[in-house]
């Protein structure tokens, strides 16, 4: 990766590599804290989900908790589909447990998406909790599922290049100035 980002780095002007470089640096960094931020939520919904099932008495409440911390990376079909094992493990022990899980898990989902996801992304990768809503909002319109998944570290991105390209004119006359100091060298 780090080869691939400093042969595309090479083929600009030896004025603009310094700032690509930190650009995709910055980029770099912001996306690898947004997978540490998943996983943190992942760990978060799985402890939930171990503390409802093992307090309800559904059987098997680790392998809820993985299931639900592995589907927690698909934004809202995710949890419905970590919801179904545990209620059709539930519906085992009594036939008024299923309706106390689906509950929990709709109550879950609800904290998750619009307590905990905002909050965690927010202070992992520097963005509002309401720009995020808004971005998976219209992430999942326009591209469904898929367009869900990719909204936040999408938005992630496009704010560090809107930050770089509105200082365009500071980078600009900083090259200028370095070519004009080359020129006066040679």
């Amino acid at each position: 990766g780090g080869q691939m980002v400093k042969s595309f780095v090479d083929i600009f002007p030896e004025s603009y590599r310094s700032h690509l470089a930190g650009l995709f640096q910055e980029i770099q960094h912001v996306l690898s804290r947004y997978i540490r931020g998943q996983i943190l939520m992942s760990c978060i919904i799985a402890t939930l989900t171990f503390l409802g099932m093992w307090a309800m008495g559904v059987p098997y409440p680790m392998v809820i908790g993985i299931l639900a911390a592995i589907t927690e990376w698909i934004p809202i079909v995710g949890p419905i589909v970590g919801a179904v094992p545990a209620i059709l493990l539930s519906a085992t022990v009594s036939l008024s447990l299923p309706l106390k899980v689906i509950i929990f898990y709709i109550v879950i989902q609800q904290i998750d998406s619009h307590l905990i996801m905002p909050q965690v992304m927010g202070a992992v990768i520097s963005l509002h909790p309401v720009v995020i809503v808004i971005a998976l909002l219209i992430g999942g319109t326009l591209f469904g599922v898929a367009g869900m998944i990719l909204t936040v570290p999408v938005t992630a991105v496009l704010q560090i290049l809107c930050k770089h390209l509105w200082f365009y004119n500071t980078y600009k006359e900083k090259a200028m100035k370095y070519n004009g100091n080359n020129e006066n060298r040679n």
